[in-house]
This record gives C-alpha cells, structure tokens and sequence, in this order.
C-alpha cells in the first residue's frame, strides 16, 4: 500500500499510481514516471517517483511530497487509506416551549421602561408606528442591546414573538436567549477518507459528513444518510 503525505495526512495512492509504483518497488528499481490526467479539466501532468528519497515529484513544477509504502499485515496500518476517526456532534433535539410568561420574556430581553420625556417627538412605536403619549399605562419599553428604538410592551410583550425562549428583536434583528430549532436528536460524524476523491482532485481525498437522526418534526419519518 502506498501513501502520499498532503495536508498533514496520509493519502493512498490512486489505483494506477499505486500499481505503477509497486510494480517498481518490486522490480528493484529506483524510480519511476506516471501520468495523471485531471479528470475536471483534461490537463495532464507528470509526476516522477524517487523510491531511494521516497518522494513524489511534479515535472513541471517541481512541487514535491512525502510517499512510502505501508504493508497492509502491519499492525495498525489498518488506518492508512481508510476514513479518519474525525468528530462526532451529538445533538439534543428541538428545545422545549417552555411557554410564554411577562417573567420570561423580561429575563430575556431585559427590556427596561423609557420615560416618555427623553424621547423625540417624533419617536414613535416601531411596531404600531403611533406615538408614545405621556401618562399612557402601554409604556414604553426598550430591549437590553437594541439602541435607536422602542416598543409599546402590549406590541412585543406576546407568545408570537417569543418562541422557544427566543428573541429576535423586529427592528435590528438583535438576538436573545438561545435560537433553537426543530432538529430531531441525532449525531453528526465528520471525517476524512482518502479513499473518496472527487472529480478533479483525485489525490486530496474527500471530507464525508454522515447525518444520522430519529424521526423529523417535520415529516414524521425516519432519515440517515450523508
């Protein structure tokens, strides 16, 4: 088996390249010469195997990587040319409403009540678009983070703006409290496998992201796949 280094990885050689090298290898000889042809823009190029630095080298660039050959009865040469073990990302599942409550929605945003006084004249509601007046039991009220504009609280002070103890501010778009949305639990596995290659890149290997979930909100079916 033959591996060249690219990125800080392993790679196995393509089938023809590997097969070439090999046949080499064993015939006691020092080098050799393969021709790989792009499979994405038909552009050839010519690479010369020095078995004695054990090095792959471009001839028209002079561009130069790492190889050696890896016998597969080794112990742990199991792991060359196969998918690297990579990151597992579990996931929860959809957040639970845990409903709506004044209580919670304060928490959240942290709106606090702005004297009708110091604003403009021409402030008004960012919702109603009608002007805030002095002595009205609606107050007006301002989230935590959010500058330049007010709400009355009966305009955002509702279970249709706050979902999931989430909120996004109308106007700026300024977030609170943690967005979640209805993923089915589930993992997803991210991974390296030179074995894969994609056309054009044929000696770079592939990244694979496998998805696997239980039954989605959504459609109500069972789902796994890449």
């Amino acid at each position: 088996m033959w591996l060249f280094l690219e990125s800080s990885n392993w790679c196995r050689f393509d089938p023809n390249g590997e097969q070439t090298v090999e046949k080499t290898y064993q015939e006691g000889k020092d080098s050799c010469e393969c021709i790989f042809t792009n499979g994405r823009t038909g552009c050839k190029t010519r690479y010369v195997y020095d078995l004695k630095k054990m090095l792959q080298i471009n001839t028209q660039t002079g561009f130069k990587r790492n190889i050696k050959r890896v016998d597969p009865r080794d112990k742990g040469s199991e792991n060359f040319g196969a998918a690297h073990s990579g990151e597992t990302i579990r996931y929860t599942g959809p957040a639970p409403d845990g409903g709506f409550s004044p209580e919670i929605f304060q928490s959240i945003t942290g709106w606090t009540p702005v004297n009708v006084k110091q604003l403009a004249a021409d402030d008004k509601c960012a919702v109603c678009l009608t002007e805030f007046a002095e002595g009205d039991s609606d107050i007006p009220i301002k989230f935590a983070r959010c500058k330049g504009h007010y709400f009355h609280r009966s305009c955002v002070e509702n279970e249709h703006l706050l979902k999931f103890g989430f909120v996004s501010c109308p106007v700026c778009f300024t977030n609170y409290g943690i967005q979640r949305g209805t993923q089915p639990p589930g993992t997803m596995k991210i991974y390296i496998d030179p074995s894969i290659s994609c056309l054009g890149y044929e000696f770079t290997g592939s990244i694979v992201i496998e998805y696997s979930g239980s039954q989605s909100p959504q459609t109500q079916s069972q789902f796994s796949g890449p």
